[in-house]
């Protein structure tokens, strides 16, 4: 597959980067830690995710070229944001693995107005003291210029014993080709990761979330889909799924993990029940410039599209991901919509988690609530009611 590498430029560095697929939806992939650059593999990788490639254009983001002497992985984060920035990419379906998934965490936490929707494969949390070890042995071979034992190391920890002992002439044969420049770097981005912990901020992402994690990593932290449970139980919008007999290089092994990623990110969008009636009366006015923008571009995807499934619910959905009331999915207004979303349900004669399309569920909210008058027995107390009141709703 002829994937070209194309270079983004900032101020402060530039970061390689490739591109493929043609859909109108942007998925980003962030790898993980690696001896020597992914955009070796970016053929290899394009054929891996080509199930993405007629919903999504894909993005494979390299670590940017000049690196400071020091760097962690809230600062990788901030270039990759930059970078996206950059390229003009919004309502980003980001994809992270490993350490891509440490740094895909800092940009959901730290730039969450770029992220539609947050996938994390076999990464963690926190990485402390105690769990460094791996880390520091694949540093020392690196200092020490030991390529072969690095790949042999990185290689054995990462992959499941079988595949890795089929393929250590492999592993040894790939480590012929790499650069005193390549090891130096490496061990800085290995580096990078010594003390990270986002564990206290997790809440603070907003977006739907996948967790796809490994019961048999033998890299990161065996607990870590513990953490993310803690972090993301009761949200509708968080699923956790580990694997198990793939290893730390589940993303890699597993013959259904893109299907599982493609299942989450088509799943049929959710919908505040309430949300169907602000649709129809919406100006271009909001909670804010960001929530505004949501909410239109959300309108215009079910305008062009009105046959695309919703799932309702009485919790926070897809235009909420850019409220300011929304704390880690959770609305800080919750009392109050939660009664709207309740009574459009009940006169819709429709329940929370119901699936069906979205024009039909706009033609019930027309027919049963607009159309009888009832719109001010359902959210009269809104702030929102004088645009209501005056305005025209839409079709």
């Amino acid at each position: 597959m002829g994937i070209s590498v194309e270079t983004v430029k900032t101020d402060a560095f530039s970061m390689d980067y490739v591109r493929f697929g043609s859909g109108k939806r942007t998925f980003v992939i962030l790898p993980g830690l690696s001896v020597q650059s992914v955009m070796g593999a970016r053929g290899a990788v394009a054929q891996a995710y080509d199930a993405l490639t007629r919903e999504f254009t894909v993005y494979l983001f390299d670590r940017r070229k000049e690196l400071p002497a020091a760097y962690t992985v809230a600062d990788m984060a901030d270039d990759t944001a930059a970078a996206m920035r950059a390229l003009g990419l919004k309502d980003v379906s980001l994809f992270g693995a490993s350490q891509g998934g440490m740094i895909a965490q800092y940009i959901a936490i730290a730039h969450p107005d770029l992220i539609e929707t947050l996938i994390l494969g076999s990464t963690t949390a926190r990485l402390d003291a105690s769990q460094f070890g791996i880390f520091d042995r694949w540093i020392d071979l690196a200092k020490r210029g030991d390529a072969e034992g690095l790949y042999l190391a990185f290689g054995e920890a990462v992959y499941p014993k079988a595949f890795f002992e089929k393929n250590r002439n492999a592993f040894a044969a790939l480590a012929k080709g790499v650069t005193g420049g390549e090891l130096s770097r490496f061990t800085l981005l290995a580096e990078s990761m010594r003390g990270f912990d986002v564990r206290d901020r997790l809440k603070e992402i907003a977006c739907p979330v996948l967790v796809l994690g490994a019961k048999d990593d033998a890299v990161l932290a065996p607990d870590a889909a513990q953490m993310y449970a803690d972090a993301f139980g009761g949200r509708e919008d968080c699923t956790i799924y580990e694997y198990d007999g793939y290893g730390h290089a589940a993303f890699d092994m597993a013959p259904d993990y893109r299907e599982r990623m493609l299942r989450f990110l088509t799943r049929p969008l959710a919908l505040r029940a309430h949300h169907g009636m602000c649709m129809r009366f919406f100006e271009g006015r909001g909670y804010s410039e960001a929530f505004t923008d949501r909410m239109r571009t959300v309108i215009a995807t079910l305008s062009e599209r009105p046959q695309t499934p919703v799932r309702l619910t009485a919790s926070t959905d897809a235009i909420c991901l850019r409220c300011p009331n929304n704390a880690g999915g959770t609305c800080t207004s919750s009392e109050k919509v939660r009664r709207y979303d309740e009574a459009v349900l009940s006169l819709c004669d429709l329940k929370a988690g119901d699936e069906l399309p979205y024009a039909a569920f706009a033609e019930r909210v027309k027919a049963r609530i607009l159309d009888q008058g009832l719109r001010e027995t359902v959210c009269g107390d809104c702030e929102w009611d004088g645009v209501c009141t005056l305005a025209p709703h839409n079709p």
